[in-house]
């Protein structure tokens, strides 16, 4: 026998396709999944719909860091997923912002204020050097896409 999807009670929040309405003990029931990704995302809860688009934020910016190439790949074939690439720049926006405060509230002199000095400096070529990366890459792939 082939594997199905897990079933769910007529009652229960899942997801809804009418063509997968089957019956079994005189009870009607629901398969989990549906073709349709559209019809499965609008008819999450808002919780769930958070943890998805958490969940794909995450592995995604976990791919561009890993492998940038692959994902800039995946990226390009769903527009939806474009201002993932620009997480590193929120990021250095989120770093800055937090320098900030940090000055007004910690107040270091001497070799602690070089050391710090010397890790944000770091911090800000690396995202920069990591963003250009990103862009490049997502050129030269929308350049070959509108090639064909």
């Amino acid at each position: 026998m082939a594997w199905q999807p897990p079933l769910a009670d007529i009652n229960s929040s899942c997801y809804y396709s009418d063509n997968n309405i089957s019956w079994s003990f005189g009870k009607k029931i629901r398969r989990i999944y549906s073709k349709n990704i559209w019809e499965n995302i609008i008819s999450m809860r808002k919780k769930t719909f958070l943890i998805f688009c958490t969940y794909i934020w995450t592995k995604t910016l976990l791919g561009l860091t890993f492998h940038p190439f692959t994902t800039i790949r995946e990226v390009t074939r769903r527009p939806v997923l474009l201002p993932i690439i620009f997480s590193p720049l929120i990021g250095l926006a989120t770093l800055f912002i937090f320098g900030r405060i940090g000055s007004f509230l910690i107040h270091v002199y001497g070799l602690k204020r070089e050391f710090i000095s010397l890790i944000l400096s770091v911090s800000l070529i690396s995202i920069l050097f990591w963003q250009a990366l990103l862009i490049y890459l997502l050129i030269s792939f929308l350049f070959a896409l509108w090639r064909r």
